[in-house]
């Protein structure tokens, strides 16, 4: 399943690895660009409510 995002990235939970759950989730989570002040940010989202699970932002 390649929804253009790596295994770091399925890391809901950030708790440091990502679970066969988490990869599992995947197919129910999007990802799309968000703006936070002037950085340009990716914002995983959930599709059944379109709620953010996360947001990552370059440092």
């Amino acid at each position: 399943m390649d929804k253009g995002y790596s295994w770091v990235d399925m890391d809901w939970n950030q708790d440091g690895s990502t679970s066969l759950f988490e990869f599992v989730s995947t197919g129910d989570v999007g990802v799309r660009q968000v703006k936070r002040g002037s950085r340009d940010c990716r914002e995983y989202f959930s599709y059944k409510d379109g709620l953010p699970i996360k947001t990552v932002c370059p440092d």
